[in-house]
């Protein structure tokens, strides 16, 4: 079997039977891992180049402009509400209000970010993957978790927004701690598939009887809002 990699070529004496040797495992692992982060370099040029090309092409989304936002938690890797919103005093956030949790791709296409897999899970046999997890990552790059300060007054926030998260469970150490406040939670959906699917992973996030007191029990603070930009 012939291997192309940034154009260096790896041969591996197999052809679809028996098994292979272990050198020759180690030595595919290594490619693998190699060309993940090669993909990851080239998503940050590429996160780059969007922000440098097209950033002045975003329209606003008039949903916000009805919101006092005072603190932004972001899994994205781009400064775009401040860009597109920050328009006066009222809705202006400071650097200590943002969040980046995942990290942050600056112009050049550098900064350490977060896009791996998993989040608590971890199994040994994935060892020669371990700098491709995201709780390693974290703390590899010692991402920005600012936003344990915020939660540690659980009155801070009357209301919680949460927007363009698909609420995927391999976020939850971070999610879980803003769900299970008292704050009023306000989860936006386009389509009724996509609430079903934020519905199946919240369940993941907060268990069966966390869900249903937080979305039918006496006092629910949980609330799914069809979004519809007018």
């Amino acid at each position: 079997m012939l291997y192309v990699l940034d154009y260096r070529e790896y041969y591996f004496p197999y052809n679809g039977y028996g098994d292979w040797k272990d050198e020759d495992i180690l030595q595919f692992y290594s490619i693998v891992h190699d060309e993940i982060k090669a993909l990851i370099n080239l998503f940050k040029k590429y996160i780059a180049w969007i922000e440098m090309n097209h950033m002045d092409n975003l329209k606003e989304i008039n949903l916000f402009n009805n919101m006092l936002i005072t603190n932004i938690l972001t899994f994205n890797y781009t400064d775009t509400y401040r860009t597109v919103y920050d328009l006066s005093i009222y809705n202006e956030i400071e650097e200590n209000g943002v969040c980046w949790v995942h990290g942050r791709v600056f112009d050049d296409g550098s900064g350490d970010i977060v896009m791996g897999s998993g989040s608590d899970y971890y199994d040994r046999k994935y060892e020669n993957f371990l700098d491709l997890f995201k709780f390693y990552q974290k703390y590899k790059y010692r991402t920005d978790t600012s936003y344990l300060d915020w939660i540690k007054d659980d009155q801070k926030f009357d209301n919680i927004y949460i927007f363009g998260h698909s609420l995927d469970p391999t976020d939850a150490d971070i999610l879980k701690s803003f769900l299970k406040s008292q704050s009023n939670i306000k989860i936006f959906y386009r389509t009724d598939s996509e609430k079903y699917h934020f519905e199946k992973n919240l369940l993941v996030i907060l268990g069966k009887e966390m869900f249903m007191e937080k979305l039918s029990g006496k006092h629910p603070n949980i609330e799914f809002i069809k979004f519809e930009n007018e």
